[in-house]
């Protein structure tokens, strides 16, 4: 397990949940993922591109995006040029 994620698990970093979540989560099937190739795309429109450089000041981008953004330049600030 790589130093990040160890970093991740450890308990500071942890959501804490009641015990019942705990017990829905531990006895719920497991997570299946399936990875095949898409028959169609279809690209979103215009005004989703750039959502964040453009709508900077907006509470979600503030509140929401800007958080997600300044954890990863944190910690992944060893390989992002």
């Amino acid at each position: 397990m790589s130093a990040k994620v160890r970093k991740c698990l450890s308990p500071g970093n942890m959501t804490i949940i009641s015990r019942r979540e705990f017990i829905a989560v531990k006895d719920a099937e497991p997570i299946v993922t399936q990875v095949k190739k898409l028959d169609k795309f279809y690209s979103a429109e215009d005004y989703h591109f750039d959502y964040f450089i453009r709508n900077e000041r907006q509470p979600y981008c503030q509140f929401v995006v800007l958080p997600k953004i300044r954890k990863i330049e944190k910690d992944f600030s060893d390989i992002l040029k």
